[in-house]
Parts: C-alpha cells; structure tokens; sequence
C-alpha cells in the first residue's frame, strides 16, 4: 500500500502544540514568581495565570492530535499496509475526510476517534460515557461530535469534488467508515448507516475483490487526489 501524507503540516502542528504548551508553562510559572520579584506588579499576574492556563490548555490539547503516538495516519498505515500499491491512502489533504483509501474498487473515507472510552449509537444518536479520568482530561482532548453526520457530508464533499474535476456523475463506490482506533475503547452500536469499526478488525471490511472500476476512472481519480499533495509526501507503507 502506498501512504501520501502532508508530512510537513503534521511536523508544523506538531512543533506548534509544543511552542504553544511550553509558552503557557512559562507564562504560568511568571505569574507566579513575578509577585516575589517585582511585588509592584503584582496586580498583572492574575493575566499571566488566565493566558497562561488558556496556552498550556490549547498546545496539550493539540498535542494530543498531532504528537501523542500513534497518531491517526500512523495506526491506518499499519492496518492496511498489507494491501498491494495499488491501494493509496491519502492524510490530511485539507478535505473533510482527513483519510481518503483510494482502491481499485472504489473510495472508502475514515473518520477516526482516537481516544479511549464506552461510545454508543442508538436511536440515530452518539452519546460516550466519560470515566473520571476523561473528565479531568475533557478540556484537553477533541470531543465526539457527530462522526456520522460528519462522514455523511465527506461524502457528498468527495463526490462533488470528484465530479467536477472528471466532468460528469461519478459510478464509483464512495463510503465512509467510523473508526475507533484505541485499543480500550469499548462500542454499543446499533443500526449506525455508516459502519463502525475498530482499528484491529479494519483490514478485513476492505474490499479487495468483486468488481474493479475501469483503469482510466482509477487514474483520473489518482490524479485528482495526488494534486493535493507534492510527489516527496508519497511512501509505501
């Protein structure tokens, strides 16, 4: 399997989450040694406490995305890195889908949750069930959202796109898959329209036989979704 990632945001974002938690340290560790050195300002400290708190929070919690390991592409790669190259998985290309599987049998788009937790989908809704641990940690982590709804428009987003660019309605196969890829999470699904999986069991709801869309299609579509990236960020898997 080939991955094509954009290497060089993930190496930025990783690099700003660490300035910025760094910066918020120091900040909070001026506001309170300040009061000791200059007591004359110690009516502006409380400011440096607020930015502070407010800076360590955001680089934690962006940290959590971009440099806590394995991160997302990371764990998607090793899953599906069996397949031959002519399978492409595609990261953070800047479309809703942050990880788009080109196949010769159609697009599968991954929404991925990256945290530990009891998550349930019934009656059309998502709800997760927060630990203690997850609640100390709620500020810092991204939350659950609407995977489905958000994977319902990647979707029309991929198809729209798609379209466009080859000049006419796309007969492919475009899905999407929710994937849970902590190895603690535990799922109650019930009658979810988009498939719920988690990240050990992804490889075999692959489809890698049954009816191959024509090669030019295939090209076209490499094409489309290869001009997002620079050729350096391809690699295989």
């Amino acid at each position: 399997m080939i991955s094509i990632a954009n290497r060089s945001k993930i190496k930025s974002q990783a690099t700003f989450s660490n300035i910025i938690a760094v910066g918020g340290f120091i900040t909070l560790l001026l506001g309170v040694v300040i009061p000791y050195i200059k007591p004359e300002y110690a009516e502006i400290t409380f400011g440096f406490i607020i930015v502070g708190a407010v800076l360590s929070i955001a680089g934690v919690y962006m940290a959590n995305r971009w440099v806590r390991l394995p991160r997302p592409e990371q764990s998607l790669d090793e899953a599906l890195k069996k397949f031959p190259d002519s399978y492409r998985l595609y990261h953070y290309s800047g479309l809703l889908s942050q990880h788009i599987l080109l196949s010769p049998y159609g697009i599968t788009l991954f929404h991925t949750i990256n945290w530990e937790g009891v998550f349930k989908y019934k009656n059309k809704r998502w709800k997760e069930t927060i630990s203690f641990g997850r609640a100390i940690r709620y500020p810092l982590e991204q939350h659950l959202g609407d995977p489905t709804k958000i994977s319902i428009k990647a979707e029309q987003e991929m198809r729209n796109i798609l379209e466009k660019s080859l000049g006419g309605k796309l007969e492919i196969d475009i899905k999407s898959m929710i994937v849970f890829l902590h190895n603690k999470v535990r799922l109650d699904i019930e009658n979810s329209v988009i498939p719920v999986y988690k990240i050990d069991i992804l490889k075999k709801q692959i489809i890698s036989k049954g009816t191959r869309m024509p090669e030019e299609i295939y090209n076209q579509i490499k094409s489309v979704l290869d001009s997002y990236y620079s050729p350096q960020m391809e690699q295989k898997a």
